[in-house]
């Protein structure tokens, strides 16, 4: 489940955002943060030098943080923060963000916190299935969803070593 949250600086997009976190804290969520800087990557540090020699992600590892670069709009970030199989994914800050099919929560406006969890619980616990293809997701009806889902599930209980609830199935051609 993709959340947009939007609001002007210092309307309180940050503190509903680890509000949200806070009361999903046992699903995993990444946040994607917007910036009003053209680029954030430092001219000729290696981690540019690699994007601009054609990786498609560099990183930085410190001692106690990873920052991913990467080359792109906001369909791409999605797409880096995809990878990482959330049950969540918030953007914060985007101006315009109103055209991604998302939750919109406009923090200016009266929201009422108790019902946005709802929706997000009941979005996050319905039976998903998701397909990238290069990086962009495939919009899905619910017919082909369920299609795929029960299709996968069934061959998957199968398996010696299924009885998990939560499946990842990984496939690269």
């Amino acid at each position: 489940m993709i959340i947009g949250i939007k609001g002007r600086h210092g309307s309180g997009k940050t503190s509903l955002i680890e509000k949200i976190i806070e009361k999903f804290k046992h699903y995993r969520i990444v946040v994607v943060k917007t910036s009003g800087h053209e680029t954030i990557d430092i001219e000729k540090s290696d981690t540019n030098r690699y994007r601009k020699a054609g990786a498609k992600v560099s990183m930085i590892v410190a001692e106690k943080e990873t920052v991913i670069f990467t080359n792109g709009d906001i369909r791409d970030a999605i797409g880096v923060a995809e990878k990482f199989f959330p049950d969540l994914i918030i953007l914060e800050g985007y101006k315009k963000i109103e055209n991604l099919n998302c939750m919109m929560i406009d923090v200016e406006k009266n929201i009422d916190f108790e019902e946005i969890c709802r929706q997000i619980k009941n979005k996050i616990e319905e039976k998903k299935i998701s397909i990238v293809v290069d990086g962009k997701r495939l919009e899905l009806n619910e017919f082909v969803k369920n299609l795929f889902h029960n299709t996968l599930v069934s061959m998957i209980s199968c398996l010696e070593g299924s009885e998990g609830n939560k499946i990842e199935i990984f496939l690269k051609r």
